[in-house]
């Protein structure tokens, strides 16, 4: 910001007009001419003193932390960066919320099908189409054995990951 405030008192200083500053520097006319009239009036560039509470929590460096996490793990839980980081949840999903621009969400089921899914599916109905025509279904067994699967099953409730809105 200080750049580009003292790009625009330069060229001011040097005999350029505001529409010509504003077109060379490519901003726009109000900043040029906020700029413009606080530097006639104090003599300085530097940025006003704000009134309120300085941010103590959700600073610049914390939201560099916050981020650097989720992007190692999304899935990551809120209240764990919260206690790890000794802060309260409620700041930490603001943090997530308001500052970084995220918000968690649902992973939901829903059945994958390509062009490539369905043509699969039209062959192995076909195949067991005739199957049934020749009356080999009959000689199927059935046992109560479990089939247990290799991937890890979606709980919707509590997996949960952290995206750009």
């Amino acid at each position: 910001m200080q750049s580009r405030r003292a790009a625009v008192i330069k060229l001011f200083t040097s005999g350029k007009s505001r529409s010509q500053i504003a077109y060379l520097l490519k901003e726009g006319k109000m900043f040029i001419s906020r700029t413009l009239k606080r530097y006639a009036d104090t003599k300085s560039i530097t940025d006003k003193h704000r009134p309120g509470r300085p941010r103590s929590v959700r600073t610049l460096a914390m939201r560099k932390n916050v981020i650097r996490q989720i992007r190692r793990n999304p899935a990551r839980s809120m209240r764990k960066m919260a206690k790890q980081m000794k802060t309260s949840k409620e700041m930490m999903r603001r943090l997530v919320r308001h500052d970084i621009g995220m918000k968690a969400y649902k992973i939901q089921k829903h059945q994958l099908l390509t062009t490539q899914t369905k043509q699969k599916r039209l062959i192995r109905s076909k195949a067991m189409l005739l199957r049934f025509t020749g009356g080999l279904h009959k000689q199927i067994v059935f046992s109560d054995e479990k089939l247990f699967t290799v991937e890890q099953s979606l709980n919707q409730q509590n997996d949960r990951i952290l995206a750009g809105s």
